[in-house]
């Protein structure tokens, strides 16, 4: 019998750890969406917890025939699985909520689900690439409407995923692949959503717009989505270093540096090449990586 109802956020947390990380990140989600029930779908609860979250379900982790090394993923699934919202925005607990994103419900209303795509700069070899088109997708964001999922979604998934594990904990294995092919086989209406609403903070991006949805472990998230989101013109982030922004109407660099946002310098478009070099020298960014860069935030200042 299905028993879920309305919208809402999920956060799934086996493991005392986790469950400490999923009660910060859905406080980040309160202040920023306080009228949105968060949900959370765990192994056990704490009075923190308890009074933190609008609903708690106590599930008992399974353990499928894998090595317990990839028990993590598969029983994500399982929280999924027991969500209680109809359409359903589900954060990992290393999301941090730094805007309202009350429109991935809107979008849901429309489409089965919601995803964002792994940069490229993250994309690593996939067995199922010759036979599928979609990009490989990170799972730490999803948005899931339970009403236009196939009724088989999540066992189709939960044997797709014992089928491709390893047999060895040697070896590395995460669930993108499997995810990939999961919603190409099944014909999932899927949208693909920018990556403000899965942003990968510990590694260089090019961006514009605001950042939505933090994804990392780090003490210092909050000021790192506050840094993030100083301007949102255009804009290239090297982590713990800088945040280079272009003004639309003068064409000039503005560097924030991130241990003094608030005394920003600024570059004419002659100058902004040896700036940004020697700003990546003294950072110790690799050299190839530097110039990389330079020439795509160029391009983008020429587009």
């Amino acid at each position: 019998m299905n028993t879920r109802s309305g919208t809402g956020i999920l956060q799934v947390a086996f493991g005392h750890q986790y469950l400490e990380e999923a009660i910060q990140s859905a406080k980040s989600a309160k202040a920023m969406m306080p009228d949105t029930p968060i949900a959370l779908v765990a192994d056990a609860t704490s009075p923190e917890a308890d009074a933190l979250f609008d609903q708690v379900i106590i599930l008992k982790p399974e353990t499928p025939d894998i090595p317990e090394k990839f028990w993590g993923f598969y029983n994500k699934v399982c929280g999924l699985q027991a969500s209680p919202f109809v359409q359903t925005l589900f954060m990992d607990v290393d999301i941090l909520c730094v805007c309202d994103v009350a429109e991935c419900f809107t979008m849901l209303e429309k489409k089965t689900m919601l995803a964002v795509p792994v940069p490229p700069r993250d994309r690593g070899r996939d067995s199922f690439a010759t036979a599928n088109p979609l990009p490989p997708m990170n799972t730490g964001v999803l948005g899931l409407n339970f009403d236009k999922l196939p009724d088989d979604f999540f066992e189709v998934w939960k044997q797709l995923y014992i089928d491709q594990c390893p047999d060895s904990e040697d070896q590395n294995f995460g669930d993108q692949s499997v995810f990939r092919k999961l919603v190409w086989d099944l014909n999932i209406d899927l949208l693909l959503l920018d990556y403000a609403y899965n942003f990968r903070f510990s590694k260089p991006a090019l961006f514009s717009g605001p950042v939505k949805l933090l994804h990392g472990r780090a003490s210092n998230a909050a000021y790192v989505g506050n840094f993030i989101n100083m301007t949102t013109a255009p804009r290239f982030y090297l982590p713990a270093t800088a945040l280079l922004a272009q003004d639309q109407e003068t064409r000039d660099w503005i560097v924030y540096p991130y241990d003094a946002p608030r005394e920003p310098s600024r570059f004419s478009t002659l100058t902004f090449a040896d700036a940004f070099l020697l700003l990546a020298q003294d950072n110790g960014l690799d050299s190839k990586a530097a110039e990389e860069a330079f020439n795509t935030l160029k391009a983008m200042q020429t587009a």
